[in-house]
């Protein structure tokens, strides 16, 4: 097993069965930093079900209102926005570092037959 630590903080370990991530915090996604469909293809595959939760994360992460207002508009606590904006942020960085295999032209994920 190698612990390794990216530039951003966050923890990775590497293992034979694959490359997990810790539970530290990394970078936390930013106001009006992700285009709509990126939004909700992360908010997909997300924990997060609450609908006024993931309404105000889009109109924080998407639109680029402030915490404050989206909590409000919503009314949501937040100590809960800033936790599903985590999870949120997790789920995003998880997804960029899946991205390369996908990329990868020697993959042939997308030629299997299920």
């Amino acid at each position: 097993m190698l612990h390794e630590r990216w530039s951003n903080g966050e923890q990775i370990i590497r293992t034979e069965g694959g490359v997990f991530f810790s539970k530290n915090k990394g970078h936390k996604l930013l106001p009006a930093e992700l285009p709509e469909e990126k939004f909700w293809l992360l908010a997909e595959i997300s924990p997060i079900r609450s609908e006024k939760v993931l309404y105000a994360l889009r109109d924080y992460l998407v639109l680029g209102y402030e915490r404050k207002e989206v909590c409000a508009r919503y009314d949501v606590s937040s100590s809960y926005f800033s936790i599903a904006l985590g999870r949120i942020s997790h789920v995003n960085r998880v997804v960029y570092s899946l991205a390369p295999y996908y990329a990868d032209p020697g993959n042939d994920f997308f030629d299997r037959p299920y």
